[in-house]
């Protein structure tokens, strides 16, 4: 959650491992979170109110797409702080014909957008249309 300076924590290969939130500037939050339940992977959040000890100051909201909109040929995901909670949100199937593409709407709020693949000539496999 990006307004608590919080921490990850994994076991790998013998090895326990422990990251930790921090501020990369004043206004910019490095935030480690765990990606599929598996690898550990960080986002790099604007935070519009600052930044101070490992958290966004609260207030805000933001959104970042991994694949840069409606794009519905790769997986993607969007990501960001939701009413003061870290967000990751995935695209998937909900059916063989339909996907949920995870998008940002004004830049700032996770919006789940269905499309039909079969509009294009493709259905839908893991996440993208294909």
């Amino acid at each position: 959650m990006p307004s608590v300076n919080g921490y990850t924590y994994s076991y790998s290969y013998g090895s326990f491992y422990n990251y930790s939130d921090y501020c990369a500037d004043s206004t910019r939050l490095i935030e480690h979170y765990c990606y599929n339940g598996a690898a550990i992977t960080l986002a790099a959040i604007d935070c519009l109110y600052g930044c101070n000890n490992g958290a966004c100051n609260p207030g805000q909201n933001s959104c970042y797409d991994s694949d840069s909109g409606y794009n519905y040929l790769f997986k993607g995901y969007a990501y960001g702080i939701q009413n003061s909670a870290f967000v990751n949100r995935s695209d998937y199937c909900i059916n063989q014909s339909h996907i949920i593409e995870q998008t940002c709407y004004d830049g700032s709020i996770i919006y789940p957008y269905q499309f039909d693949c079969t509009i294009i000539g493709k259905k839908c496999s893991d996440g993208a249309c294909v």
